[in-house]
């Protein structure tokens, strides 16, 4: 029998060309994880998946039902540093504004 790779490579060999005729709706997966949850194990997330307040305050707005653009949600002092190493937080306002 096939490996699990030769399965998987035999299916993208089918699925490549149909995304390459229209990537435009596969493209988003990309962004998909471009942030993680603070919380989150960055094990879990690919390496380019960075922590954000922007989408802190989106998730909480998603959990608590609230109108978009309304969480006041703040990142923890700490959330910069994870394991004793610095993590780039992204943002488009600073991390401790209220926004």
């Amino acid at each position: 029998g096939a490996s699990l790779q030769e399965m998987a490579q035999a299916c993208w060999d089918q699925f490549e060309p149909v995304v390459r005729k229209n990537p435009a709706p596969w493209l988003w997966m990309y962004k998909h994880f471009r942030y993680r949850p603070v919380a989150a194990n960055p094990a879990a997330y690919p390496f380019y998946a960075n922590i954000s307040q922007d989408f802190e305050r989106r998730l909480d707005e998603g959990a608590r039902k609230l109108p978009p653009m309304t969480s006041k949600v703040k990142l923890p002092i700490a959330a910069g540093k994870v394991g004793g190493k610095k993590e780039k937080v992204t943002s488009s306002q600073e991390a401790t504004s209220d926004g």
